[in-house]
C-alpha cells in the first residue's frame, strides 16, 4: 500500500500494528482487515508526524507496537493559489 492510502485509511479509523509472528511485519488494521504495510511506508509516516503510538510496547527502549492517527481529520484543501 501507498503512503497516502494508509493515512486515508488511518483517518477513517484504522491503526497500523507491528506483528512479531514469524518475523516483524507492519498490518493495516480496520477491525475486519489486516493488510501488509511494508516498513519504508510506515517509517514516512511515522516522520511525517501524523501518527502516534499506544505505549503498548513491552520494553521501555522500543516503540511501540501499535499506531494510530492523530494528523487533521481531512486532508489539506488546495487553494485558487495552488497551495494548501
Amino acid at each position: 500500500m501507498k503512503l497516502n492510502d494508509v493515512l486515508a485509511a488511518m483517518r477513517a479509523g484504522a491503526w497500523l500494528h507491528l506483528t512479531l509472528a514469524d518475523g516483524p511485519r507492519w498490518q493495516l488494521n480496520d477491525g475486519t482487515t489486516a493488510t501488509t504495510v511494508n516498513s519504508t511506508t510506515v517509517a514516512g509516516m511515522i516522520k511525517r508526524g501524523h501518527i502516534t503510538g499506544n505505549n503498548d510496547s513491552l520494553f521501555d527502549t522500543v516503540p511501540s507496537q501499535t499506531w494510530r492517527y492523530t494528523g487533521p481529520k481531512e486532508p489539506p484543501q488546495v487553494g485558487n493559489g495552488g497551495t494548501p
